[in-house]
């Protein structure tokens, strides 16, 4: 194989507060009685950032930040989350997908399982 030096970079990146994709998503969590707290990230430590800085400014994919916990502590020594807030997070994190893409018909119907 061949060794590659790269750069650990992650840039800022921002929506549209307006696009479709955060109001749908938005309203399917409202709708399912999800906590909703539009805003952006305050990310105040070196080495933060996520995977949405290249789908969004590399690739043009929209690119929702979605989440339990509080960003002051992630990251950091003792970081946690409560339990609940995970349980809801995941919740969230697949209403905001069926709301995106519905239930996938994959040859069978609903009382076939």
């Amino acid at each position: 194989g061949k060794a590659s030096l790269v750069q650990q970079v992650a840039r800022a990146w921002s929506m549209d507060p307006f696009h479709p994709l955060i109001d749908r998503a938005r309203q399917a969590l409202e709708a399912a009685g999800c906590q909703v707290k539009p805003g952006k990230w305050q990310l105040g430590r070196l080495g933060m950032g996520t995977g949405g800085s290249v789908l969004l400014n590399e690739f043009d994919i929209p690119v929702l930040g979605y989440g339990p916990g509080l960003e002051t502590q992630a990251h950091a020594p003792g970081e946690y989350v409560e339990k609940e807030k995970i349980v809801e997070a995941t919740y969230g994190s697949a209403i905001i997908a069926h709301s995106m893409v519905g239930i996938p018909i994959c040859g069978w119907s609903s009382d076939e399982i």
